[in-house]
């Protein structure tokens, strides 16, 4: 059978106590019924440029030596192309059909739930700061998907005194041993101090753009205050799952 058949013979809420036990996904149940509800309305569509036509589910064992089920290839694949591939188990697996869609399930939606999670999630993994040619035209990148979500990004005026006291001392101070005159010297202020200034908003900018997806009790108008913020760091939690 197909992916699509094997869509069709379970339903979603026979494959959720599989994805909540295997992939841990209790708070994004919404965004898989979503997925799960966008593959069954889709059309099975063969492509050249797809990975294969063939989804193989069998075991792996992970670094604990724990075993589980993979489908393979799927993660990344043309979801309409992802139907019409021929799921083949291996003999030795035994899991019962909502388990099997249930994995086949989280591998398609690896890389977003939706054509628009699937787009920003490409472009988060593509668009790094090393893409732009300075922090202006990656602030500006994720100003405007803040922008299309309603959010309120800050201009120049409105950022406070202390923080334009902060960023014009560090400009100074990156410039204090400069031997340029007056005339460059002040010129060479203002291209560092925007250079900070678009720096700090672009962290925030690119920060704001990647959870607006995620976003359950905050607003994106709470979001936007950390442009306002007096204080910004971001640090890297790493997960276990």
């Amino acid at each position: 059978m197909t992916y699509k058949e094997l869509l069709q013979k379970v339903t979603f809420k026979e494959m959720e106590p599989y994805l909540v036990e295997h992939y841990k996904v209790n708070n994004a149940l919404g965004w898989y019924k979503l997925h799960y509800d966008m593959l069954i309305m889709l059309e099975p569509k063969v492509s050249k440029d797809a990975n294969g036509n063939v989804c193989k589910i069998g075991y792996y064992s992970d670094y604990e030596g724990d075993k589980h089920i993979e489908a393979w290839p799927m993660e990344g694949d043309i979801w309409e192309h992802c139907l019409t591939k021929e799921i083949v188990v291996d003999d030795c697996v035994t899991e019962p059909l909502p388990e099997l869609a249930a994995c086949c399930l989280w591998h398609t939606s690896f890389y977003g739930f939706t054509p628009q999670t699937h787009e920003r999630c490409f472009d988060d993994m593509f668009c790094k700061p090393s893409d732009f040619k300075n922090y202006k035209e990656k602030f500006d990148f994720y100003a405007d998907i803040i922008a299309k979500h309603g959010g309120k990004v800050p201009t120049l005026k409105e950022l406070s005194i202390c923080k334009h006291q902060e960023l014009s001392k560090e400009a100074k101070e990156y410039l204090s041993k400069s031997k340029a005159n007056r005339s460059k010297r002040k010129k060479r202020f203002r291209e560092e101090f925007m250079d900070l200034y678009y720096r700090r908003l672009s962290v925030i900018a690119e920060y704001i753009a990647k959870t607006i997806l995620w976003l359950e009790d905050l607003s994106i108008d709470h979001l936007c205050q950390l442009f306002y913020s007096e204080k910004f760091c971001t640090e890297v939690i790493r997960s276990s799952y």
